[in-house]
């Protein structure tokens, strides 16, 4: 009990409980076992500059009360650490470009952060502690082997933009179809066959992004896109559609439909044109950018 609230004190965030804390180890438990925090300053200091006191101590109320965006970017990192929820004043936490293959529940913690970029790792499977995080506004996963993703994901209640591309994604969870705070997906080269169910319903999304997949009939997700009132902007190049259904025309709402690099016909092509006669039709190399 007693190792317990020292812990607690330790990761409140509040740098008088800390120095407490710290004052009845020295007093009382001078043996204690604190190699989980050493790691993570360790962890944290490999990619940031410290300036202070090399006391543990010191360094703990630093990165726990004080920082508000850490980087360890293209550092050949491996894990993150359990203790990561201890950082509560972090807004901006990037670790790109590592060997990362898990992400500790304990992120959820962190409930100041806006901005998470976790893209080219090694994740395969992502915690489902992402409801506290309510600031949160950015994601990236990109460039992992992730499949599924968590269902508490869509309680992100600020989340503007999710990258996941590049990765193993075959479905989306239904609870995303409640999130009224999503504007942009990118969902690029992954094991999509159709646009998926768990969209319906969003009726923030604006931009959806799914070029590279193996979506080859979009009949059966007009249904879904229809279900989406403020998409303007539809990224499907680059998969195996062949054909035109007449259901397209039920999508009234695009104002881009990038169709570039699917193996259509001309014929298809213009009765796309007809089908959505106030939407673009792309169909030639195209940097699809957010409509107007």
């Amino acid at each position: 009990m007693i190792a317990r609230n020292i812990s607690q004190a330790l990761c409140s965030g509040n740098e008088t409980l800390i120095k407490e804390a710290f004052i009845t180890i020295r007093n009382n438990y001078p043996s204690m076992d604190l190699s989980e925090y050493h790691y993570l300053v360790d962890w944290v200091e490999s990619s940031e500059d410290y300036f202070g006191e090399p006391t543990l101590e010191a360094r703990w109320i630093h990165w726990c009360t004080k920082a508000t965006s850490i980087s360890v970017a293209d550092d050949n990192k491996t894990d993150i650490p359990l203790l990561i929820g201890c950082l509560k004043s972090l807004h901006l936490f990037k670790a790109y470009l590592n060997k990362i293959s898990n992400i500790p529940e304990t992120i959820g913690n962190c409930t100041f952060l806006e901005k998470i970029d976790l893209s080219n790792n090694y994740l395969t499977n992502l915690p489902d502690t992402w409801s506290t995080l309510d600031n949160l506004s950015f994601l990236a996963l990109n460039g992992n082997r992730i499949k599924q993703l968590p269902p508490s994901l869509a309680d992100c209640s600020s989340l503007r933009k999710l990258n996941l591309r590049n990765n193993k994604i075959s479905t989306i969870p239904n609870s995303f179809g409640s999130s009224s705070s999503l504007k942009i997906i990118m969902g690029c080269n992954n094991a999509f066959k159709e646009i998926p169910n768990g969209l319906s319903g969003m009726t923030s999304l604006f931009m959806l992004y799914f070029r590279e997949n193996t979506i080859k009939n979009i009949d059966s997700s007009v249904s879904v896109l229809g279900k989406l009132p403020n998409l303007r902007g539809l990224d499907l190049s680059s998969c195996k559609i062949s054909s035109i259904p007449s259901s397209l025309k039920r999508i009234t709402q695009l104002k881009r439909l990038n169709l570039y690099g699917n193996p259509l016909p001309e014929s298809e092509i213009a009765k796309a044109e007809e089908l959505l006669p106030e939407c673009t039709i792309i169909t030639y190399p195209h940097s699809f950018i957010d409509p107007d």
